[in-house]
C-alpha cells in the first residue's frame, strides 16, 4: 500500500499536486489582473495530467502562463465584458417594471447559458490547440453546445465543489479551483474526442483519463 505504485501513494501524490496547483493558481492571481492567464496556465497543466503525463507542475505552469499570457488575457476581457454587460441587464431588469420582463427575463437567461457554455469551453480550447482568438471564440461557441449533456454535468459538479469549497473555505483554498480546471477539462475532452472521432470517442476518452 505504501510502495511507490501503492494506491495510498498514488492517492497523496495527487492531493498534493491538486493542491500545489491550486495554490500556484491564487498566487499568480494576487494581482487581479493575470487571472485570465493563471487560469490558462491551469488549464494546461491539468490538460497534461488527463493526457496521462506527470510534468514538473511549477516548471510547465510558468511555461504556459507565458506562452497564453497574450491570447488569454484577450479572451477573458470579452468573457469579463460580457458578464458585466448581463449582470447589468439582469439589474436593469429587476429595478425597472415592463409588460416584457418576463420575456426579456427568458432571453437573458438564454444568453446565461450561452455565455456559461462558451466560458467553459475557451481555456480547455486554448491549451488543445493553436487558434487565433477570433477561432478560438467561434470555436468554443460551437463546442459550447455540442454535447450539451457535459455541459450540464459540469456545471452540476463545479457547481457542486464550489458550494462544498463556501461551507470548507481550507477546500476553497487548497482544491476548489485546481479541481473544478480537472473536472471542466475532463468533460471537454469528452467533447474533443467525439468530434476528432465519434466511433472510437469512449475508447479514446478512457485511455486519456486513465493515462
Amino acid at each position: 500500500m505504501f510502495a511507490l505504485d501503492g494506491i495510498l501513494y498514488r492517492i497523496c501524490t495527487w492531493i498534493y499536486h491538486f493542491a500545489y496547483l491550486n495554490l500556484l493558481f491564487l498566487f499568480s492571481c494576487l494581482p487581479v489582473i493575470t487571472i485570465f492567464p493563471a487560469t490558462a496556465a491551469m488549464f494546461g497543466v491539468v490538460r497534461k495530467w488527463i493526457k496521462g503525463e506527470e510534468p514538473p507542475i511549477f516548471t510547465t505552469y510558468r511555461k504556459l502562463f507565458a506562452e497564453n499570457f497574450k491570447q488569454s488575457m484577450i479572451a477573458g476581457i470579452v468573457l469579463s465584458s460580457i458578464a458585466l454587460i448581463l449582470i447589468a441587464d439582469f439589474y436593469f431588469l429587476v429595478h425597472h417594471k415592463s409588460s416584457l420582463n418576463q420575456l426579456i427575463f427568458i432571453m437573458l437567461c438564454f444568453a446565461c447559458m450561452l455565455y456559461i457554455s462558451t466560458a467553459l469551453s475557451i481555456y480547455p480550447l486554448m491549451v488543445n490547440n493553436y487558434l487565433t482568438t477570433k477561432q478560438l471564440l467561434i470555436n468554443a461557441f460551437k463546442i459550447g453546445f455540442y454535447k450539451p449533456f457535459y455541459t450540464f454535468a459540469n456545471i452540476i459538479l463545479t457547481g457542486i465543489v464550489f458550494f462544498i469549497s463556501l461551507r470548507y473555505p481550507f477546500i476553497l483554498f487548497f482544491f476548489c479551483f485546481s479541481l473544478c480546471a480537472w473536472i471542466t477539462y475532463w468533460f471537454a475532452d469528452r467533447k474533443f474526442a467525439h468530434l476528432l472521432n465519434p466511433k472510437n470517442a469512449t475508447k479514446h476518452s478512457d485511455s486519456t483519463s486513465t493515462g
